[in-house]
């Protein structure tokens, strides 16, 4: 874990959405929630919302689709057409089972 990544996992820092997206196959169950809190608090709706999309992949299915398909409401007012169009393509597989 990078110097940059654990000032943003301790709050000394302004998450970088992108690290965020990088790192998410990587973090631990243990940082997985804390990782998910900063992600809601990123500023920019597209990049928050592409940074819970990478989160959300490591997500038992249920807690996944709360999360995923509540996070696309709220936002859906907030992003560009086009931002939502995108996102919810990517939605649609992690929320279902086959």
């Amino acid at each position: 874990m990078t110097c940059e990544s654990m000032r943003w996992l301790t709050g000394e820092e302004e998450p970088n959405p992108e690290l965020l997206i990088e790192m998410a196959p990587m973090l631990p169950e243990s940082l997985l929630l804390r990782s998910i809190e900063i992600a809601l608090a990123i500023p920019d709706h597209s990049k928050r919302v592409r940074v819970l999309l990478a989160l959300a992949t490591r997500l038992p299915l249920e807690t996944r689709e709360r999360l995923l398909l509540r996070t696309l409401e709220v936002e859906r007012e907030k992003i560009y057409p086009w931002e939502y169009s995108a996102a919810l393509r990517k939605v649609i597989p992690l929320i279902s089972d086959a």
